[in-house]
């Protein structure tokens, strides 16, 4: 997995680095300007953009992200592009290295255009004379913003997104916090347009938090991870906490299986879920593991449906309890408990929650067989609504004696914390780190960018790890997306696999495929998730060979997305 870095951290490792090699930031800056270059020179060959009969905008801040943007403009500028560097700060303003970099500009002949923040009007109407095919290169800020942004940014920043040029970021888009993935210091009522929207962005040795977390990456666009001759070695000082999913996670999938293994050694799984009017979400959900692979499975379900599941499922069992409302009394409680007991004690995983229902008896039933044995435990859909009506203490106890992950998508995340979904949707990564706090299980907030949150158990109550999916597409919302991954988790906690590296690996396989599919439809195309589990295996197989998972804990690509 790649590390995600706060500002903070990127500021500490970049010092480390330059103190104990002696190198100058100059060095990483003429470095970081190649690096976007060459992503440019891609993207010309790819026919994104074209530079040869375009005029490239460079948009410089004061800071290092603006002496980064003049470097870019040089470069750019030394190979015959029709360059036109903007800076945004009179020169008495620019810092040391910004400084040294313009005075480089100019001796190479740059044009330079220095705006005059009092008297906007003139570099906004030139910023309005951009063409379709122009490019615009946004390197005013950086991780080093700090609000509140002056007017004249403001209305900068406003017409960069109303040109109908393409804009590439230089490590972050400008006005947007790196660390949470909002609008810097801008009110929940301000408008979203104070911030960069790039198609692109080349970011530096790591990626920044802001980059992956929703909504950051709306703004985000395309996101590279160029080197720039920071190694990863100077991370050892920091105590990280937040990763980017890669291939990397789906390690355990590629683990050859013993020489004498058998179904008894594969992994037993328990999937509680189903009722009158949702067997659909049970089929799903042990669609999901099946087309994970696991040893044995055997689905819980009502008796009156119990039936409707032997030929979808031929290598499932099925075992049948008592419906509820139908048998509402203790008696048929009593025997559902019975009947169901003994297999929460046996099995090697259990998931449950999908379309079991929300009817009082099941909720009481719920936290019966939560007390029952110390297997891991997926919990999703109803069983996260019933749970949601208990104070998060009697969840934390169940927690302190046996994994539990949820599943929440923003919905369910927003009745547990007894707030909104809009609220949860605003700051993903809080909300997933108050869900692991509050309720001691691991988290898997579904969504746009989903996140697995887990607390480190060797640190502070409040020290959570976060790993960020950047897969996944608006096809996949569909229902019965969210219960395929509760049973592709449960099958690899069967498998034995712990649970934080099962429900990364089926997190990231799972919105891989996702992609996978849809990029061989059509815009506007939505994904089955029945599709989805006959993709799965297929996506496997296009992903890369067992031995570039092995290779490395975290990889980069130069001058190519992530």
């Amino acid at each position: 997995m790649i590390p995600l870095l706060s500002a903070q951290q990127m500021r500490t490792v970049e010092q480390a680095m330059l103190a104990e090699t002696g190198l100058s930031s100059l060095v990483l800056m003429e470095n970081a300007g190649r690096a976007v270059v060459s992503r440019l020179l891609e993207l010309e060959k790819q026919g994104t953009i074209q530079l040869t009969h375009a005029r490239v905008f460079v948009f410089s801040g004061p800071g290092k992200n603006g002496a980064d943007g003049m470097v870019v403009a040089r470069q750019l500028h030394n190979l015959g592009v029709d360059t036109l560097l903007f800076l945004s700060q009179s020169l008495d303003q620019l810092k040391k290295e910004a400084l040294v970099q313009y005075q480089a500009a100019r001796a190479c002949q740059v044009p330079i255009v220095v705006c005059h923040p009092e008297e906007p009007q003139p570099v906004l109407q030139q910023v309005a004379q951009a063409k379709p095919g122009d490019v615009l290169i946004d390197a005013l800020f950086g991780i080093g913003f700090v609000s509140p942004m002056p007017p004249f940014y403001r209305a900068l920043i406003q017409a960069i997104n109303q040109s109908p040029a393409p804009t590439l970021s230089v490590d972050i888009p400008s006005g947007l916090d790196p660390d949470v993935g909002l609008p810097a210091g801008i009110s929940d009522d301000a408008p979203l347009d104070l911030v960069v929207r790039a198609f692109e962005t080349v970011t530096f040795s790591f990626p920044k938090q802001s980059l992956c977390h929703s909504p950051g990456f709306l703004y985000t666009g395309h996101l590279t991870i160029a080197q720039i001759g920071i190694p990863s070695l100077f991370l050892s000082s920091l105590s990280l906490n937040a990763y980017l999913l890669d291939e990397s996670c789906l390690r355990p999938l590629f683990q050859p299986l013993h020489s004498m293994g058998h179904k008894g050694t594969h992994g037993h799984l328990l999937l509680l879920a189903g009722s009158r009017g949702k067997s659909g979400a049970a089929l799903l959900a042990a669609m999901g593991a099946t087309a994970l692979g696991v040893g044995l499975c055997t689905l819980a379900c009502p008796f009156d449906i119990q039936t409707s599941f032997l030929s979808s499922l031929p290598e499932w069992m099925t075992l049948g309890y008592p419906a509820f409302p139908d048998d509402d009394s203790s008696l048929s409680q009593n025997q559902a408990l019975s009947i169901l007991t003994p297999h929460m004690v046996e099995k090697n995983a259990c998931v449950i929650g999908p379309g079991i229902s929300t009817h009082p008896m099941v909720e009481s039933m719920l936290w019966s067989l939560l007390s029952a044995g110390n297997c891991p435990v997926v919990l999703d859909a109803d069983a996260l609504f019933l749970i949601a009506k208990s104070p998060m203490s009697r969840l934390q106890q169940i927690s302190a004696r046996r994994p539990l992950i949820l599943t929440p998508h923003p919905l369910e995340a927003a009745r547990l914390l007894q707030t909104t979904a809009s609220d949860i949707q605003s700051s993903r990564s809080e909300s997933a780190k108050q869900l692991a706090i509050q309720t001691g299980a691991m988290v898997v907030l579904k969504g746009p960018r989903t996140i697995v949150a887990i607390k480190d158990p060797s640190k502070s109550k409040d020290d959570v790890h976060l790993a960020v999916c950047d897969r996944g597409n608006p096809a996949m919302g569909t229902g019965g997306m969210g219960d395929v991954l509760a049973g592709m988790i449960g099958a690899l906690l069967a498998r034995g696999i712990d649970p934080y590296h099962a429900a990364c690996a089926a997190v990231f396989l799972h919105a891989t495929t996702g992609d996978s599919v849809a990029s061989k439809h059509p815009k506007g195309f939505l994904l089955r998730p029945q599709v989805l589990c006959e993709s799965i295996q297929d996506c496997l197989k296009q992903l890369d060979s067992v031995s570039s998972f092995m290779a490395s804990s975290f990889s980069f690509m130069n001058g190519s997305g992530t």
